[in-house]
């Protein structure tokens, strides 16, 4: 073989070497293309919690495409952290990725300087102003810093639930308190058989202290009609004391000086109610009504007693010691007997009769001192409850004869009565003995009243 020969050779082999590589560099780029022909924005793995997540906002390239036509499925949630998945398809083209929801942001937070005494014990949110997050946020002081004898510098820390946090200071200046608290009042005027609410429109400020103490001396002056003066003593928790002196004019109720017998019926309305009130109305008395709202298909009887000038009290919606559980739980059964009557008759009813009486133990299993709070604080809230001081006995069986009702009915002692006395189902009896109780009380020179906020209390003690 001669040279020109040799040297063909060598070029062809040259040749065939680089159609050989460029065949296969072109198969790679082919292969790559394929695997790889959509290209993702760096940072397409992770998405802010709570942001918005548009996954073909994180498409960076399309081979021999745009990112508008590439197929996108992805089960990514971000206002739920977690590990999600997001699909990328075009033609022959697809990419998958995992994409992580989680927050790396930390809380905002605003603070405001504070200033207090000598003795407070600061908390940390007497220095935020504002705090925000995603996510839940707790608070702290981390540390507090002394300048000088009245001036501190705080550091307040702010964490999420993801571990982020934000530190800021905030200013604490100490002063000695030498300024007692200021208390203002309106005189007051309030019939005697009225629940006197001590604090009722008495207002007391402090410079430094948001909730001095203040006591009243009313129980010790609080004996009867007359104008009555009434000391109030606000101590800040510097120790410093103010007092103030209010005017309560107490008026005789119109009722102390009667003979009244008040008739109340306890769980209705029913059927019974109906026969109760012919015999009202044949006598021309008037009588109380502590209704319930497990008799409402004789709802209109309570409209009837209210449109003939008879009292409709409050008993109980439900009926169910669990009303016992708590004050809200009471509270919560009141408001709804009290709507009730209001739908019926349009006026609010603030005449109340606990279930079992505020004497009751059978409220003991279900919170302990429940009856105790509850009294008080039904006449905080406006309300006047009424026990009894002479029982007719119904309640002790199903259906009681009405020879027995009258017996017991006329065991009393006092000028002012209050008769416990039920108009449910089964007292089918009641009707019969009513007649005798009213003509016996008549006898006896007693009228006959509703409830009001006039009436004498009638209260039992108080087992809980």
């Amino acid at each position: 073989m001669n040279r020109k020969s040799k040297n063909n050779t060598f070029f062809s082999s040259i040749c065939i070497f680089f159609c050989l590589l460029f065949l296969c560099l072109l198969g790679w780029v082919g292969f790559y293309i394929s695997k790889n022909g959509i290209l993702l924005k760096e940072g397409s793995d992770f998405v802010q919690y709570g942001s918005t997540y548009n996954p073909k906002e994180t498409i960076s390239y399309v081979f021999f495409g745009k990112p508008k036509d590439v197929q996108v499925e992805t089960n990514v949630d971000s206002n739920k952290m977690g590990t999600y998945k997001t699909t990328y398809k075009f033609k022959n083209y697809l990419v998958e990725t995992k994409v992580e929801v989680k927050d790396t942001l930390p809380p905002k937070l605003e603070l405001k300087d504070y200033t207090t005494d000598m003795v407070e014990e600061v908390k940390v949110k007497k220095f935020i102003k504002n705090v925000s997050d995603r996510t839940k946020v707790k608070t702290e002081i981390e540390n507090i810093e002394k300048k000088d004898e009245s001036n501190f510098v705080v550091m307040v820390k702010a964490e999420d639930s993801s571990g982020n946090i934000t530190r800021k200071k905030a200013n604490l200046k100490r002063i000695k308190d030498e300024e007692g608290p200021t208390i203002s009042a309106p005189e007051h005027e309030m019939y005697e058989t009225h629940f006197f609410d001590e604090m009722k429109d008495v207002k007391v400020v402090d410079n430094l202290d948001k909730n001095p103490t203040i006591t009243c001396n009313a129980d010790e002056v609080l004996t009867g009609p007359g104008d009555i003066e009434v000391t109030y003593t606000a101590t800040d928790r510097s120790g410093n004391k103010t007092e103030f002196k209010r005017m309560v004019h107490v008026l005789p109720s119109p009722e102390m000086n009667e003979k009244i017998m008040y008739l109340t019926f306890d769980d209705g309305p029913s059927e019974v109610t109906a026969e109760v009130l012919d015999v009202l109305d044949r006598y021309g008395v008037q009588a109380t009504f502590f209704v319930t709202g497990y008799g409402q298909p004789y709802n209109d009887l309570i409209k009837r007693a209210y449109d003939a000038g008879h009292t409709i009290g409050l008993h109980t919606y439900t009926h169910d010691w669990s009303i016992y559980d708590s004050q809200e739980a009471y509270f919560a059964d009141l408001q709804q007997i009290q709507d009730m009557v209001y739908d019926i008759t349009g006026e609010r009813s603030y005449i109340i009769r606990f279930p079992g009486g505020s004497s009751n133990t059978a409220s003991i299993g279900h919170c302990e001192g429940i009856m105790t709070e509850l009294a008080l604080e039904v006449q905080k809230r406006g309300y006047d409850y009424f026990d009894w001081n002479v029982g007719s006995g119904d309640a002790s069986v199903m259906t009681l004869d009405a020879a027995s009702i009258v017996e017991n009915s006329k065991i009393y002692d006092g000028d002012h009565l209050v008769l416990l006395m039920h108009d449910s189902t089964y007292k089918t009896t009641l009707k019969d003995a009513l007649p005798a109780i009213i003509e016996f009380y008549q006898a006896e020179g007693y009228s006959f009243k509703g409830l009001s906020d006039l009436s004498p209390m009638c209260h039992h003690s108080i087992n809980n």
